[in-house]
């Protein structure tokens, strides 16, 4: 299926600081990249990001993010310090960007069945701001996280979401 999510995910990861910015996020504030990311591409063409949409697509993606995605990076993680392990992290993170790509699949499909969502001159920062609300990062370091991504995912230009 082709998914222009997805292709832009890809393109905005390998972009300087993108992926430092967005793994600082989910480490430290517990997002989810996948999230973070659908919030920039929907600013590439002023779509907003509503908590309703966004209760959708969490909604969608739960159980799959918590059952595939999540341990996956567990254990890719925790072989990191296993001596002669490499070989099998790299098939583990192999894996991983499969279940990473599933969910984006899911979410795609979720903005395709969603009602439009409103239509503004691009906020960034607003769509950011939801993901930061919607998964309850209110620390100190939230702020930090989102000026790191915010000046990241800025200045982006890919293809508009469709």
């Amino acid at each position: 299926m082709s998914n222009p999510f997805w292709d832009y995910s890809l393109s905005v990861y390998s972009n300087p600081g993108v992926a430092d910015a967005c793994l600082s996020a989910q480490d430290e504030c517990g997002l989810d990249v996948n999230l973070v990311l659908y919030a920039g591409w929907l600013s590439l063409s002023g779509r907003v990001l509503t908590e309703e949409h966004l209760a959708l697509l969490e909604a969608a993606v739960v159980e799959w993010r918590e059952r595939a995605v999540v341990p996956l990076r567990s254990l890719r993680r925790d072989l990191t310090t296993l001596p002669g392990a490499g070989a099998l992290r790299e098939q583990i993170k192999a894996l991983e960007l499969s279940a990473e790509r599933a969910q984006q699949d899911i979410m795609w499909q979720c903005f395709r069945d969603a009602p439009p969502l409103p239509v503004s001159p691009p906020s960034l920062v607003g769509n950011l701001e939801c993901v930061f609300r919607a998964s309850g990062a209110r620390d100190g370091r939230s702020g930090s996280c989102r000026q790191r991504l915010q000046a990241a995912l800025e200045g982006v230009a890919e293809a508009p979401a469709q």
